[in-house]
C-alpha cells in the first residue's frame, strides 16, 4: 500500500475550493506528468495509454481494500487519467492533418 489508509480516505473525500474532487485531480495530474514525461523521452501515444491502463488499474485495485468505490468510480478515476493524453492526441492529429495540408 503506497499511502495510509487515513490518508486515501482524505484524498477520496477532500474537494478543493469546496468542489474540486481532489482524488480526481491527482489522477488528471499524474497522467499528464507520465504523458509529458514520455512524450519528451519520444515515447509514442499508443504505449502511453497503454501504460497509464495498466497503472491505473493497478492503482485502482490497491485503492480497493481500503476505499471498497464502486465500479463506476474506479472506472472514472481510471478514465480521468487519460484526459491530459486524449487531448494532446487530437492535437497532434490536428497539427499532422493541418501539416499535410501545406
Amino acid at each position: 500500500m503506497l499511502f495510509s489508509p487515513e490518508v486515501q480516505q482524505f484524498i477520496s473525500k477532500y474537494h478543493i475550493l469546496g468542489f474540486i474532487p481532489l482524488d480526481k485531480t491527482l489522477h488528471f495530474l499524474i497522467g499528464a506528468l507520465i504523458t509529458i514525461i514520455m512524450r519528451w523521452g519520444r515515447v509514442k501515444m499508443r504505449f502511453i495509454f497503454l501504460v497509464l491502463l495498466i497503472l491505473g488499474i493497478a492503482k485502482e485495485i490497491n485503492d480497493y481494500g481500503v476505499l471498497n468505490h464502486s465500479w463506476g468510480e474506479q472506472f472514472l478515476d481510471v478514465g480521468v487519467s487519460f484526459i491530459y493524453p486524449l487531448v494532446l492526441l487530437g492535437i497532434i492529429k490536428i497539427k499532422s492533418l493541418l501539416a499535410s495540408r501545406n
